[in-house]
């Protein structure tokens, strides 16, 4: 259900989870046939995990739908190593990246611990702005009885 739309921002609400989960996984998808090559901004976490599961399962069926996705981490917790189990890295390279086949040329994240973290952010920046725009952005907001969903395409 569409609760809001401004500024490019949709914002829908859904009864539960694998709803939630189930519009999202279609509306990538959707957008994805469109647009092949698009660049996905991916959240960690919990609440993208369905979301990324049917992703995956897609995939199965069809791993030509996802040959040209690019992906780019939305952010990551600063200070971890890169493979520790609780970096948003090892997250999406055990629930998104891994199962859809992204190769490292399709994919950029921070750095987890850099030495100057202006200079990864002006890295990341610089990227996008040779590369992007961002496509479309995963944020998935989850209150005590109810989940959002918010799309940027």
């Amino acid at each position: 259900m569409d609760i809001e739309h401004r500024r490019g921002l949709k914002l829908n609400k859904y009864s539960d989870y694998e709803q939630m989960s189930r519009a999202a996984a279609d509306f990538i998808l959707s957008e994805l046939r469109a647009r092949p090559g698009l660049l996905l901004c991916t959240a960690t976490g919990a609440s993208p995990t369905r979301t990324y599961e049917l992703l995956a399962e897609q995939f199965q069926r069809s791993p030509s739908t996802f040959q040209s996705l690019r992906v780019l981490k939305l952010d990551e917790w600063g200070g971890l190593a890169i493979d520790d189990p609780g970096s948003s890295e090892t997250y999406l390279r055990k629930h998104l990246l891994g199962p859809l086949g992204i190769p490292p040329e399709r994919y950029l994240g921070f750095d987890s611990d850099p030495r100057d973290p202006e200079t990864e952010c002006g890295r990341i920046r610089n990227w996008l702005a040779q590369n992007g725009p961002i496509d479309i952005c995963v944020l998935i907001f989850v209150f005590s009885d109810w989940d959002l969903t918010a799309t940027s395409p």
